[in-house]
Order: C-alpha cells, then structure tokens, then sequence
C-alpha cells in the first residue's frame, strides 16, 4: 500500500455534555458530511423518537443482547444513523427511514446497512463500550470507533490484525514512547481496518496483510487526519477522528 497524506482543517461543535458533531471531508474535492459521535444515552435522550421506525429484525436483534449496554450501543446507532440521514435529505423533518442489513457472507440480518426507500445515499454507524458514531453520505462510505480504555493490546492479540511492519512499528511505540502511545497506535490502526470493511474493501481476514502506515496521530477534538490508501483495483481515503473526552479513536473510510 501506498500512502498520500493531506491534512485538512476540520470544526467540531457540542450537541450536548457528551455528543460532538464532526465534519469530515468525504471522496474527492471539497465534500463534507458531518458525523455524529457520543455516549449512547444521551444520544437516545436527543435522538430516542427515531426508534418507532425500527423494523422487527431491529427490534429482535436488540432483544438477543443479553448485556444491557450492549443493547443500548445497538438501539443507539440505529437511531442516530435516522437522524443522520434526515437531516441530510429531509433538512431534520422526521420521516420514517426503513434500514436494513444483511451479511454478505451468511445472508444473516447483520453486516453493511442499507436504505430501502432513498436511492444514491449511505449511511455507516459504530458503537463501543457505551459510545456510538454515525454518519451518512451521497458516497459510500465506513465508520469504526474504539473506546482505548477498554482494550488492552498484547503481542498474540496485536499479531492477529497488524501486519508485521505495524508490530514492528507498535513494538517501538511501547518501547520508546510508552504502553499507552503502543495501544493507542494499535487501536487506531484496527479501526482503519475496520472502517474500510464497512465501506467493503476487504474482509477482516485480510487485516494482517495490509499495512496502513505512516500513521498521523489525532489528538484533542477534531477529525481530518486524512490519508489515500491504495488497494490496487481501488482506493480510498480514510480520514482519522478523536473525542479526548469520550477516550474514543475512529476512522472514517470512502472511495476516491
């Protein structure tokens, strides 16, 4: 893989305590599309109405949960990814979305979602250990965050979805940065990884072949760490965010 790196100013505003809007440059030129990262309850204070449009697949996946944030994490993105897309088709009107997701590899209710009734729009959401994202786009596109507090990352686990110049790299960062700047760098690579398999560049099988180096570290409250990461036949740019706050790292992922 190669890599071209462009860094691009980018604002944040806060919805609420725990709830930031991010704008993040999206494919080619100037587009931009906001994301929406925060803690799953007080996005469900803010955005909870949207769950009267839930299928019943959504509602008998929440069901199946057994521990309760985990539960909350899932009803939260998929409301969150409504409101993501009302406000960039229907200026925020409430307008029943219908989503649905069904795995390319199984055919089961789970894997990259869809929107039924709005052609030409995508829509990506993520959820970690009580903190979800969404985002919505005219572009395909992938989102993936990881809460860093709740990982920890040895040499067997790190092995098994970096490539063997992102352990050595990784090895370094904990040897002469510390522990903590070690985790980190690995997190924010899986969440690279992760971000491309939703936008369905590769599978996660393939994590430990594909190298997303160099690496620019976000820090504070921003997104726009932005890199082209070429996959031969395609390419696509991924663009780093962080809330210092939440103690959450995430990738935006779409193509060129």
């Amino acid at each position: 893989m190669s890599f071209n790196i462009a860094v691009k100013p980018s604002g944040s505003d806060r919805l609420s305590q725990y709830v930031w809007r991010l704008r993040t440059p999206i494919g080619i030129g100037d587009l931009t599309r906001d994301l929406i990262v925060g803690r799953s309850s007080e996005i469900l204070a803010i955005y909870g109405h949207w769950i009267k449009y839930f299928s019943d697949a959504e509602h008998n996946r929440a069901d199946l949960f057994v521990n309760q944030v985990d539960r909350l994490d899932f009803i939260a993105a998929h409301v969150l990814a409504r409101h993501m897309v009302a406000a960039l088709c229907f200026t925020g009107v409430e307008t029943p979305i219908r989503i649905t997701q069904q795995c390319g590899v199984c055919g089961g209710a789970h894997g990259r979602p869809y929107l039924l009734d709005i052609d030409g729009m995508y829509v990506s959401w993520a959820h970690s250990k009580g903190i979800v994202a969404a985002i919505a786009s005219e572009a395909e596109v992938g989102i993936d965050i990881e809460c860093a507090k709740s990982i920890q990352i040895d040499e067997s686990l790190a092995q098994a979805f970096l490539s063997t110049r992102e352990v050595n790299r990784w090895m370094r960062y904990k040897k002469w940065v510390g522990v903590d700047a070690g985790k980190n760098f690995a997190i924010q690579q899986w969440v690279r990884k992760e971000a491309c398999v939703k936008l369905g560049a590769f599978g996660i099988e393939q994590f430990p072949a594909i190298t997303c180096l160099p690496r620019l570290r976000p820090c504070g409250r921003q997104a726009g760490r932005r890199m082209e990461v070429d996959l031969g036949a395609h390419s696509a740019y991924l663009t780093d965010f962080c809330i210092d706050e939440l103690g959450v790292l995430g990738s935006v992922a779409n193509w060129t």
